[in-house]
């Protein structure tokens, strides 16, 4: 895959991987509101349930100890039609010891008035429908030492009289007006006594044990009965006189062991008198022990007295959610669905689009490798048929591409003088760019130097030529040399093109040039040709940057000294010289690529026949 598909293909999977996040996202998000919004509808049909619960607990409470005081009050005697006499049982101290004689004048009012008489008549009646609630009834005499009167009935397990006066009293001398005692958690397992003053008898009073078992049994067992709602009972003075947990009765609702949430809750109640829920997402640790995340009602209760009480319901949370997972886990298998429907066809988008554009790449490339290949053919056709002798000068040439098509250049052909001209160029960059403007260059140097045969002043008009036209900041290096071999000698016109190495005397030396710009520049540079005399059976190479530059491994350039021990000594032909440079070269390099075209020119002069007579002879001579 080419550099541009696989960025191609990286931009879509970015792209398609970028959606598919917004989608899990969206999904996500989607699934949460849902959640919410199901687990919020639940809550608050919840919290309409229970307030209703609690509201009808609270109401079943108050009738619950309203009944207990109505059906005392249908033992009181008829209000009476005239002034009443005064009270005797004004003069005695409420709660004194009387006299033997005080208390017969208090039984006999007692026995023949009009109380005795609804008691006797109807008491039986009465205890048979409040006996469900009130496990003992009793009339008790305050101002008489707190004598009980009469027991006008008794169920099992009730307390004893004497129990109820001992743990009663202080309280029993306080009442004024039908009232409800403050829960004593050691008389019944925990109850109320109901107090009734009797009119026209002063300090009689009605007094009923209400078991808090009782009461439980008939409102609050319903309550607990549910496996996620608690529902507990406080009195006006913040004490627990009921929960599910036993532990917790007698407990005060502001104490430092207690939910500081449920307190603040039902503190808000008890003054405003309005009932309030509230959701606490949030569990707490009270006295070691966790309390998990609850939906609590808090209702007030008014009780006989002017006293309010609250009742309150307490579920956990997790019935809410064990009804909403239901509903989440069927909408996250949809949401899983509609996922995986988005992903396939996001993946089959992207694979599609990624197999189209690999499939234009491919047939991109193969037009480029065919146009590339019909190029680097043209530029063959460009190049001299080598190796070939030409004049009495043997020549080789070596040109290999970093890229299809090479900006280096070679020429060679001979002069309407018998004289044969040489040139090696390299254009900088390489590829298609290169290629025109070595093909320009080529083509001018072919069509220039035979009608000037001074290479300074060929190079000085190929230089013009160029500069007219736009290369993008492209120049060109260039060396033209042309062999007179009749007189042995060569002219070599340079302009910043790497020096020829002269191979004589088994020596191989790099020739010192004058420096001179590059072609392309500047139109109005000047360029010298200089002369060298040339020894018969000298050898010449030519050279591009590209030869010098090769890489290693390691990072390290093949230099112009390896070029030059690589040819030291005499060789049969140009080609050898070619073959021992090239070899080096690949040994060097061992697989790396080339940084730049590989271009070489060997030339070789024919020796004059003396000095090969000679060479052939001076071993025997010797």
């Amino acid at each position: 895959m080419e550099l541009a598909a696989r960025q191609f293909a990286r931009r879509v999977l970015i792209i398609h991987f970028a959606l598919l996040c917004l989608v899990l996202l969206a999904v996500g998000l989607a699934a949460k509101f849902l959640y919410r919004s199901a687990r919020t509808e639940v809550i608050q049909q919840a919290q309409i349930t229970q307030e209703l619960l609690a509201r009808q607990t609270s109401l079943g409470i108050e009738n619950y100890y309203q009944s207990v005081t109505g059906v005392l009050d249908l033992l009181q005697p008829p209000t009476p039609s005239t002034q009443p006499t005064s009270r005797p049982a004004r003069q005695f101290q409420i709660g004194g010891r009387l006299n033997e004689a005080q208390h017969e004048v208090r039984m006999r009012n007692f026995e023949g008035g009009p109380f005795a008489n609804m008691i006797n008549r109807w008491g039986s009646i009465i205890w048979e429908n409040s006996k469900e609630k009130v496990s003992l009834l009793i009339i008790v005499d305050v101002m008489d030492n707190m004598n009980v009167i009469k027991v006008i009935g008794t169920s099992d397990g009730a307390p004893n009289p004497d129990e109820v006066i001992s743990k009663g009293s202080d309280w029993l001398k306080t009442v004024k007006t039908e009232s409800i005692s403050p829960f004593m958690p050691d008389l019944a397992g925990g109850a109320h006594l109901i107090s009734v003053p009797v009119r026209a008898q002063g300090g009689v009073q009605m007094v009923a044990v209400v078991p808090m078992s009782n009461l439980e049994n008939h409102l609050l067992q319903f309550v607990n009965r549910s496996e996620t709602q608690r529902a507990a009972l406080i009195d006006n003075r913040g004490t627990v006189i009921s929960a599910a947990n036993a532990s917790a009765r007698g407990k005060s609702l502001v104490g430092e062991k207690t939910d500081q949430r449920i307190t603040d809750l039902g503190i808000n109640v008890m003054k405003t008198g309005h009932g309030s829920t509230q959701t606490f997402e949030r569990g707490e640790m009270i006295d070691g022990v966790p309390v998990r995340p609850a939906m609590i009602t808090a209702e007030p209760v008014e009780i006989p007295g002017g006293k309010r009480w609250l009742v309150v319901i307490s579920s956990g949370l997790d019935e809410v959610d064990n009804l909403v997972k239901p509903i989440f886990r069927d909408a996250l298998v949809w949401a899983i669905v509609v996922l995986l429907a988005v992903m396939a066809i996001l993946i089959s988008t992207a694979s599609q689009m990624i197999r189209s554009r690999l499939r234009l790449e491919r047939a991109q490339m193969e037009i480029i490798n065919k146009e590339m290949a019909q190029a680097r053919q043209i530029q063959l056709n460009w190049l001299p048929d080598q190796p070939c002798k030409i004049g009495g000068l043997d020549i080789a040439a070596l040109n290999t591409p970093a890229s299809h098509v090479s900006g280096d250049f070679y020429n060679w052909f001979m002069l309407a003088d018998g004289r044969i001209a040489v040139i090696i160029g390299d254009v900088t960059g390489h590829g298609m760019s290169g290629a025109f403007l070595m093909a320009t260059t080529q083509l001018l140097v072919r069509t220039t130097l035979p009608r000037i045969s001074d290479p300074g002043f060929c190079m000085e008009e190929v230089n013009r030529q160029l500069c007219t036209q736009v290369f993008s900041g492209q120049f060109v290096t260039m060396l033209i040399l042309v062999f007179d071999l009749a007189n042995n000698w060569l002219d070599i016109c340079t302009a910043g093109h790497p020096p020829p190495i002269l191979i004589e005397n088994d020596q191989s030396t790099s020739l010192t040039l004058e420096p001179q710009l590059v072609l392309g520049v500047d139109e109005t540079t000047e360029y010298r040709a200089q002369r060298f005399p040339l020894s018969p059976g000298a050898s010449l190479l030519l050279y591009t940057d590209g030869v010098a530059d090769a890489i290693s491994p390691n990072g390290d350039r093949f230099t112009i000294d390896r070029i030059q021990k690589s040819i030291t000594g005499p060789s049969p032909s140009a080609a050898k010289i070619l073959d021992a440079v090239v070899q080096s070269i690949e040994k060097f390099r061992t697989g790396c690529d080339l940084s730049d075209d590989l271009t070489m020119v060997a030339m070789q002069t024919s020796p004059i026949a003396s000095q090969v007579e000679h060479k052939l002879t001076a071993p025997n001579a010797v």
